[in-house]
């Protein structure tokens, strides 16, 4: 070979050389753009909550507008609580990479249909995450959340966790120390009565679902109507298990301020209840004596 194809031989060898990690960070940013986008299509689309374990590590560093917990548990909690929250929903998303360290951006935009409710939400947001060795590491979202559909989430969020999980821990996480809370058959009180309430209803009703079917909200009120199906298999306050099954309703208004509930008023079927558990009877008054005609 001559020295002047000696010489391009390794002139390319070197431009292959100096080429060769731009290309390979070209590829990895490439590669977990696409592990994003496939993440969100199975999360949101599909609704399939196996993919957490397959493509989030652990230890995600999670960070949305109105959670302050972290963890792949955390996103998994949030994804059932809006999967409970939408009946159907449809997301699309574009995603771009930022670089050879794992950054990838993604602009979202969704139509939800929230149960109880006849108009659809659209939502929209950018989500900034980093993959790792082919795992999400770290997730931070932008949802573009008007204050009513912020409000709306907080509290079918604490019904969820409360009421259908039955995690009392709840009460401290969505309600201020200084609420104000009225429910019917309980003195006035504040955040005290409705762990009052939940734990005395689940010593009593071991199982119970409940369901949101009708939710509105304007400015800082948020209304709920509910209804509720258990089994009467436990002591409830001072009333022996019947094992009666009963379906019973109610509705609740939420006063919501900065993403925590500060006031709520529950009402509820109590007489319906008490008298179908034997406790309260109905009974007319004894009709007066006939007055003779003039």
């Amino acid at each position: 070979m001559p020295p002047s194809g000696r010489i391009l031989l390794a002139g390319l060898g070197l431009v292959f050389a100096l080429f060769a990690p731009v290309r390979a960070a070209t590829d990895e940013a490439e590669a977990a753009r696409r592990l994003v986008l496939d993440l969100n299509e199975r999360l949101w689309n599909q609704r399939d909550l196996s993919v957490l374990d397959e493509l989030v590590a652990e230890d995600l560093v999670y960070q949305t507008p109105y959670s302050t917990a972290s963890g792949r548990a955390a996103l998994r909690a949030d994804a059932a609580q809006y999967y409970a929250w939408a009946e159907t929903s449809r997301s699309t998303f574009s995603a771009s990479a930022g670089g050879p360290d794992g950054a990838v951006f993604l602009r979202w935009s969704s139509v939800s249909h929230p149960r109880g409710e006849v108009k659809p939400y659209n939502g929209r947001g950018i989500d900034y995450y980093v993959v790792r060795a082919g795992k999400v590491v770290e997730w931070r979202t932008a949802h573009e959340l008007d204050s009513t559909a912020r409000n709306k989430a907080v509290v079918s969020g604490f019904i969820e966790e409360l009421w259908v999980k039955r995690d009392v821990s709840a009460v401290a996480r969505r309600v201020v120390p200084d609420a104000k809370v009225w429910i019917t058959e309980l003195e006035h009180g504040g955040p005290e009565n409705l762990v009052r309430d939940a734990e005395r209803f689940f010593k009593g009703w071991s199982k119970s679902t409940t369901k949101i079917t009708h939710l509105v909200a304007e400015g800082d009120l948020v209304a709920i109507r509910w209804e509720t199906v258990a089994t009467h298999d436990g002591l409830y306050g001072e009333i022996p298990a019947t094992g009666k099954t009963l379906t019973y309703q109610g509705a609740d208004l939420f006063r919501v301020a900065d993403d925590r509930i500060v006031e709520v008023w529950s009402f509820w079927d109590a007489y319906g209840v008490f008298s179908a558990l034997g406790v309260l009877k109905w009974e007319l008054p004894p009709a007066a004596p006939a007055k003779p005609s003039p």
